[in-house]
């Protein structure tokens, strides 16, 4: 029963955060806002219901106003609050097309300029990753779960190429982080949510020059494999 609470109090503040944050962009003419909004108001409170304790490791190699792409492996809806919370970027989402019009995340999404891709298109896929890449160069700091979809266990399954190909295009540093614990505070086709300790281990950026899409996804899988370690 109090998990279903802790669900219902999670839908509530996300709900009432992006009705919130978009008037505010309306208001401010400002973009950005909901972004950081996300960062320092929602997710500590979605942290907060889901009693979740953070433990954030490294990533003392990230500059502050450089643009990056961030790559992580991906077990829980709840990754998302947990990456706001501990990457002090402002961070944009790259998502598959169709959750542009979902009800409130999509709305969402397009209002503070997310990214969305076809995945049912390649040839339409590399476009929209091409123009993503315009928008890192720009000062963009992007985050990708390469997997493609949430892990059932504690594992970390193949990388997708697609994350690459941007990365390649984009020509910015990429930083490599594991997750552990959000399997356990909620996993994949549950509706239990687990208090419990999430640890996030950010590793260092380097940059994918010369390196062709499948190196890249081979150098940084090994990469988050080794941080999964430590």
């Amino acid at each position: 029963m109090l998990s279903y609470f802790r669900l219902f109090l999670c839908t509530l503040w996300t709900m009432f955060m992006i009705v919130s944050s978009i008037l505010f962009m309306c208001l401010l003419f400002d973009r950005k806002i909901p972004v950081k909004m996300a960062r320092d108001i929602w997710s500590p409170v979605i942290l907060f219901f889901c009693g979740l304790q953070i433990k954030v490791k490294g990533g003392t190699g990230i500059q502050k106003d450089v643009p990056y792409i961030f790559i992580s492996n991906h077990h829980s809806y709840l990754d998302i609050p947990v990456l706001f919370r501990s990457i002090r970027h402002d961070i944009y989402f790259v998502a598959k097309k169709e959750l542009k019009w979902f009800p409130f995340i999509g709305w969402y999404m397009q209002a503070t300029g997310m990214i969305f891709v076809d995945r049912n298109n390649i040839k339409n896929s590399k476009k929209d990753l091409s123009k993503a890449a315009i928008l890192i160069q720009k000062g963009k700091s992007i985050f990708l779960f390469p997997e493609g979809k949430r892990s059932r266990d504690a594992s970390i399954g193949a990388f997708k190429n697609g994350s690459f190909f941007l990365a390649s295009e984009a020509q910015v540093s990429i930083v490599p982080i594991h997750i552990k614990g959000t399997h356990r505070a909620w996993g994949v086709d549950s509706f239990q949510i687990t208090p419990t300790k999430v640890e996030v281990n950010i590793g260092e950026p380097f940059h994918p020059s010369n390196g062709d899409v499948i190196t890249l996804n081979a150098i940084t899988y090994n990469k988050v494999i080794e941080l999964s370690y430590q």
